[in-house]
């Protein structure tokens, strides 16, 4: 019955906090597109460089910094809610409203170094797999801009008469 509890406590504070994430990560959004419409507007006349155009240049930078943190920490809260459905999902929609998609790995689709990462291998007797996706543990996730996340893969390799143990 207390496990009950701490699940339930575990996925109320995913989710909340998820909720807060999201949140900020929209207001976010929405000053950068303010800031975007704002610089569409003015931009046949040259800008002056002055002090307060480079504060708010700044501070546009100091967002999108902020906005990759928040979008990397609610990545994270998804690796962490495994067991949890509905706090992965509230997650996966979060991400998907600012952009952010997840993507899986065929198998059997050659590695490719920029979209994944390779952290274990599996024995195969077919050659044609070698050096091909086996499985994938973790997934990867993009933007419009590219991959923010590489996803995790078991890699086909040779399977050699030698990598049985023997027991004497």
């Amino acid at each position: 019955m207390a496990e009950f509890f701490f699940r339930l406590a575990m996925a109320l504070l995913i989710a909340v906090g998820c909720i807060v994430l999201g949140y900020c990560l929209r207001a976010m959004e929405n000053r950068e597109q303010q800031s975007d419409s704002n610089d569409e507007l003015y931009r046949p006349t040259p800008p002056v460089e002055s002090g307060a155009v480079r504060r708010q240049e700044e501070l546009i930078a100091r967002l999108r910094g902020e906005k990759e943190g928040l979008i990397d920490g609610l990545i994270r809260a998804y690796d962490l809610s495994e067991s949890i459905d509905e706090a992965r999902m509230h997650i996966w929609r979060e991400l998907d409203c600012v952009g952010v998609k997840y993507f899986q790995p065929v198998e059997n689709d050659v590695v490719d170094p920029s979209k994944h990462v390779q952290v274990g291998t599996t024995a195969t007797d077919r050659s044609s797999l070698v050096g091909r996706v086996a499985t994938t543990p973790r997934l990867g996730w993009r933007d419009q801009h590219g991959v923010l996340r590489q996803a995790d893969v078991t890699v086909w390799v040779a399977d050699s008469p030698y990598s049985e143990r023997w027991d004497s």
